[in-house]
């Protein structure tokens, strides 16, 4: 919008003021101005630079959980980044493979089969847990854990804490088939294989 534009304009500016230079491809700061749709978006946009760039989250939109700042802390912004005086927050991203594909995300992931019972066995570090029957699965970080996951009655988790949370999507319950149906906390260093026909069931 309008005012997020301006904001981001005054800040360039004034970094520029300052002798900072301005570069797309290889930068060292991530300004990212609106909500937590904007941070998310930078995120993705340089995932593959994340072990090197500091990203800067500005609220002016309607969400701003993940943004540490305000469109009226201009002033502290700007020395911080001038100075190299702040405190980086780090976070553990989620990463999905699938095939030769590698996906990455702060907040969740979901594997749903929207037209038939997705039929799947999960492993946690290569030991069955079970024959999962169901809509699909999401897992979230603890950061995540206040989106989807609670929808889906996952618990809330402290988002200093390192953990994975796994959360049944309508899971099948009968004699024939029984999920998990509690949602499951693991650490950050587990890993969880799903393996089956997930579209063609």
């Amino acid at each position: 919008n309008n005012y997020s534009l301006s904001v981001k304009e005054s800040l360039r500016k004034r970094l520029l003021d300052e002798g900072l230079q301005e570069d797309e491809e290889n930068p060292d700061y991530v300004i990212s101005v609106g909500g937590d749709g904007t941070l998310l978006r930078s995120l993705h946009k340089y995932e593959n630079m994340l072990d090197k760039v500091i990203i800067v989250g500005i609220h002016t939109g309607k969400l701003g959980f993940l943004c540490d700042y305000l469109a009226s802390d201009e002033d502290e912004i700007v020395s911080a980044i001038v100075s190299c005086k702040h405190i980086v927050d780090e976070v553990s991203l989620l990463c999905l493979k699938s095939g030769e594909k590698m996906y990455y995300a702060m907040n969740e992931v979901r594997i749903e089969s929207p037209y038939k019972t997705m039929k799947s066995e999960i492993y946690i570090n290569d030991k069955l847990l079970e024959k999962y029957h169901g809509n699909g699965l999401n897992f979230s970080t603890s950061l995540g854990s206040s989106g989807y996951n609670h929808s889906l009655n996952g618990p809330l988790i402290n988002p200093n804490m390192e953990t994975i949370i796994m959360s049944e999507v309508a899971g099948i319950n009968h004699n024939a088939y029984r999920s998990l149906k509690s949602p499951l906390v693991l650490g950050e260093k587990d890993v969880i294989k799903v393996s089956g026909n997930f579209f063609n069931c």
